[in-house]
């Protein structure tokens, strides 16, 4: 499992596993003289070969006068599992479903989705099988890197499924659009009329509100927002608070496993949650530099960074749910 915040895979035991050793393997029955040499320049592998056994009798016989070489209990030559067992393993229809979505949501080795797949156990005649949990750490990368995204989308008036900041800020202009469409117009002290009315200034505003909704979305560095620039000040500014937030602990003699993290700044905690209701695709990306930054810089634990964004959060929503209903009982009276 790949971990941000150390840049490195995170090894998973398999469960219950069995070492097959060369000299497990080896014999009375085997037999070296059954097996041959042959130069690599003309070998051609035509599938596992039946007495396979000879062979490794052979290239035991042929070692054992070399010295300083590994004991044939040390020289692994297989591994077996209760996950590896043939009725146990999972096919793209069970990898799909462990994952909670569509076999065509899932990547196509026909156009180069193979890599994106987890390595299957076992192929046959070009299908692909999987152990359950190997499907099951797939599962939660991919959850991991696509879950925001499908946990921040929504479905627009086109039938359409994009972040829901995008779609908020479409929502939003279309409202503002037509009522500055439709609103009645004063020049020189005296009315006039409207720049459109009914269905024609509906219709516009729409249009309006969707090219400007895109156009804050997608402008990407040089855009009306640029999204790059904002996203390494936001890394910046929450690394500053959490090293200014560090230094104090540390004066109070708090050592690296006693510090407890303020609550970040109500203003980063907002501009973060933009961010990520806009570009949600990245926030396992985001979240994970922002870890990985404070391990090195500030000796950090990446648990303790992250319990500081939930807790973040949580107050944030809590706060905006207070708000909601404030606004509630105020049209209410």
């Amino acid at each position: 499992m790949w971990d941000a915040a150390f840049e490195s895979y995170g090894p998973r035991p398999v469960d219950n596993p069995t070492t097959i050793t060369a000299a497990d393997l080896l014999d009375s029955g085997s037999s070296p003289h059954s097996a041959s040499i042959m130069k690599i320049a003309g070998f051609t592998a035509q599938g596992p070969v039946p007495n396979w056994k000879d062979h490794l009798a052979l290239w035991a016989q042929l070692r054992a006068s070399q010295p300083g070489l590994l004991p044939l209990d040390a020289c692994i030559v297989d591994l077996h599992a209760p996950e590896l067992d043939t009725e146990s393993l999972v096919d793209v229809a069970g990898l799909a479903k462990i994952a909670a979505i569509s076999t065509d949501d899932l990547p196509d080795p026909k156009y180069g989705g193979r890599s994106e797949l987890p390595e299957p156990q076992y192929e046959s005649a070009g299908s692909m099988w999987w152990s359950v949990p190997v499907a099951r750490d797939w599962a939660e990368n991919y959850r991991r890197d696509n879950g925001p995204a499908d946990l921040l989308s929504a479905t627009t008036v086109y039938d359409t499924t994009h972040p829901t900041g995008l779609v908020a800020d479409r929502n939003r202009l279309r409202g503002v659009f037509h009522e500055a469409l439709t609103e009645q117009r004063h020049r020189g002290g005296k009315k006039q009329a409207s720049y459109m009315e009914g269905d024609l200034a509906q219709s516009a505003a729409d249009a309006l509100a969707w090219d400007a909704a895109a156009s804050l979305m997608y402008g990407h560095n040089q855009g009306l927002i640029p999204h790059g620039p904002l996203r390494d000040v936001l890394v910046e500014a929450i690394l500053c608070r959490l090293a200014e937030d560090v230094e104090r602990r540390r004066d109070e003699g708090q050592g690296r496993e006693e510090i407890i993290l303020s609550d970040m700044p109500t203003s980063a905690v907002k501009l973060l949650t933009w961010y990520i209701r806009h570009r949600p695709r990245e926030t396992a990306r985001l979240l994970g530099e922002i870890c990985l930054r404070a391990r090195v810089s500030l000796d950090l634990e990446p648990a303790a960074v992250g319990n500081l964004f939930r807790r973040s959060f949580t107050l944030r929503l809590s706060s905006a749910d207070r708000r909601r209903g404030s606004v509630v009982e105020s049209n209410a009276e």
